[in-house]
């Protein structure tokens, strides 16, 4: 196929032979205009001393004097944050220490990209500030931007990114750290760290920096504030445990079974509930699960593992002479978990970030070159970047959804409006399928798009969202944010399934995901590219205009996963085939109101005159 040819980069080569030659094989060895000087220089946080404490500013060095050229793309932060942690439902005395499965409970702690860790950010050139740049929304606009990045862009950077299946699987290729639940016992506050990792590039307003001359336009440092407003948390399934400790540390003296639990199967961000194990308990050998239900379950549901015991039957005849014996495997052993809803906080006082250090890689040129460059940076070269805004809505859903949501703003080459949709007050990284239908944004009286989507998971919508996001075609995205935007919530037709007893009715929760799910937001393009290198946005000037999004909710009630976000574990006297139900909402406190992140087309000029200057809005001179 002509696709297939043209992404291995082969294109007609088999067919015109001469300009094979001519063009391609000419130019594979390209002309040297380093001097062989290229190294890679470890540099403090060089205004503050570590570590340096949340939420203070400090200065890191993104170049090098030792360098002329500075290869911006191949620097990188690298950094420890240390912290303690607890959870506000403590754990006593034996709940998970000392038994035969304990070894299986682990929770993660991380981010979903280590660049969240950046709350605020300026830049300086030669200890000047570029004062047309300040964004204080850097871990929203880090997790927009990372979320839709391309997956083999974010498994080729150690401690950079936490992939969901690396991440069940207990990889140490994430921005985090796996810790026991042995190690909160008698209600303990376990001190962590995690080494990140946070390449230049992946900051939005440094996505075009390659090289940069910095020897002619001068040393550039970024002034950064830490935050830990992005740090997501989960539970890794026991069974999944097993399976990598099986593996890696194999113990006959050990359980290794152990059950699919319904525990929160999905990134919750920092400050929130999830479902955990509350307690793991030894059982003694005994014969049906119902007998172990009533013997462990004590209105939180109890999920079984179980290991065949061998029991000994011998028969004897009339003159009392043992005859042959049997086996028996009919008993099991089982190991009881109960779960319970748990909350999982960090102590801020005990957060530190040490060491510190950005790692700059460049080299020098020839002197010839060097001149040369000096004369082409008098006509000033345009760097494409992007900036986000955000705004947040005034109303709030209802149960019929969203009639007339509206907000003025202003637009300035806006390329794509992405409405987002936060159950919490806290949520920054954690974002889940509304569930709606007749979707549509309606920008100073123009439809985008021109037909509502009928949904906010079929193929139509998954389509839109690709090519929004410039993941179609060849590009693989993660499977996170495929199942974000793919995966109903619920039980959007009953023909989907094979009738059977306890199948759920239509528009019923679901309350397991079989994946993460927590990267949705619905992108609305309004350019013919989203790449940031073409200005083809909407621009309002200095005049508002008014955005309207409208949809409704495909369920009702405590089905709408949008108004009841959150689950919570049944007593056992109900329904034990389901074990879990929907958190109903405190009347006394609202829910969250949507958000609009504007992305807008930005650009650097690079230049001898200027320096190095951002410009958040207008077109570059002659691109228009």
């Amino acid at each position: 196929m002509y696709q297939n040819a043209q992404f291995k980069n082969s294109g007609n080569d088999e067919g015109d032979v001469l300009n094979y030659f001519n063009n391609h094989l000419r130019n594979l060895v390209q002309k040297n205009s380093g001097d062989n000087t290229f190294s890679i220089v470890q540099e403090e946080c060089h205004d503050k001393d570590v570590p340096v404490r949340l939420k203070t500013k400090t200065k890191l060095r993104l170049t090098h004097s030792a360098h002329t050229i500075s290869q911006i793309e191949k620097g990188f932060i690298n950094l420890t944050l240390n912290m303690t942690l607890n959870f506000t439902t403590p754990y006593g005395g034996g709940d998970i220490k000392g038994k035969e499965s304990s070894h299986l409970n682990y929770i993660f702690v991380g981010f979903k990209d280590a660049v969240e860790i950046i709350g605020e950010a300026y830049f300086w050139v030669d200890g000047k500030l570029v004062d047309s740049y300040h964004q204080q929304e850097m871990v929203r606009e880090s997790f927009a931007y990372n979320c839709i990045r391309p997956r083999d862009a974010k498994t080729g950077v150690p401690h950079s990114h936490s992939l969901w299946e690396n991440v069940q699987m207990m990889s140490p290729n994430v921005c985090g750290c796996y810790i026991p639940l042995e190690a909160f016992d008698n209600g303990a506050h376990p001190a962590i760290k995690m080494e990140l990792i946070i390449p230049f590039t992946d900051q939005l307003a440094l996505q075009a920096w390659r090289l940069y001359p910095n020897r002619i336009l001068g040393q550039v440092e970024e002034e950064v504030k830490f935050v830990l407003d992005g740090l997501v948390w989960c539970q890794i399934q026991p069974q999944n445990v097993a399976e990598v400790k099986k593996f890696w540390d194999f113990d006959p003296k050990k359980e290794y079974s152990a059950p699919l639990l319904p525990i929160t199967n999905h990134f919750t961000q920092i400050g929130n509930s999830a479902i955990v194990v509350a307690s793991v308990a030894n059982a003694a050998a005994i014969t049906t699960k119902q007998d172990n239900t009533d013997e462990f379950g004590d209105g939180l549901y109890t999920a079984l593992s179980s290991v065949p015991v061998e029991t000994e039957e011998r028969k004897y005849d009339v003159n009392g002479n043992a005859s042959q014996g049997s086996i028996n495997y009919g008993l099991q052993k089982y190991v009881s978990y109960k779960l319970m809803s748990n909350k999982l906080e960090f102590d801020e006082n005990s957060v530190k970030i040490d060491p510190c250090h950005t790692n700059c890689a460049g080299f020098g040129i020839k002197e010839e070159v060097n001149n040369a460059l000096f004369q082409l940076l008098n006509e000033p070269i345009i760097i494409p970047s992007q900036e986000l805004t955000r705004y947040q809505f005034e109303n709030t859903a209802s149960s019929s959804g969203f009639t007339s949501l509206s907000k003025s703003v202003p637009l300035r080459n806006a390329t794509n409006i992405t409405m987002m949709f936060p159950s919490h007050p806290n949520d920054f990284t954690v974002f889940k399928n509304i569930m709606y239908d007749g979707v549509r944004l309606v920008v100073n009286k123009k439809a985008y798009p021109e037909t509502d989507f009928e949904n906010t998971y079929d193929a139509r919508f998954v389509q839109y969202q690709l090519m929004a996001n410039e993941l179609d075609g060849c590009i693989e995205p993660t499977r996170e944010f495929m199942e974000s935007i793919s995966r109903p919530l619920i039980m959007v037709d009953e023909k989907d399934f094979v009738p059977s007893a306890g199948d759920p009715a239509k528009h019923q929760r679901f309350l397991m995901c079989p994946f993460d799910n927590t990267s949705f937001g619905i992108n609305f393009q309004l350019e013919r590219g989203n790449a940031g290198y073409v200005f083809d946005g909407l621009d309002s000037g200095s005049h508002s205009v008014t955005i309207e999004f409208r949809g409704k909710p495909l369920a009702r009630d405590k089905n709408d996963p949008y108004l009841y976000p959150d689950l919570k574990i049944k007593l056992k006297d109900n329904n034990p085939d389901q074990p879990m139900n929907i958190v109903e909402l405190d009347p006394t406190i609202n829910p969250q109101a949507p958000e609009m992140w504007i992305c807008s087309d930005t650009y650097w000029t690079w230049s001898i005159q200027d320096g190095v200057k951002y410009y958040n809005r207008g077109v570059p001179a002659g691109y228009d």
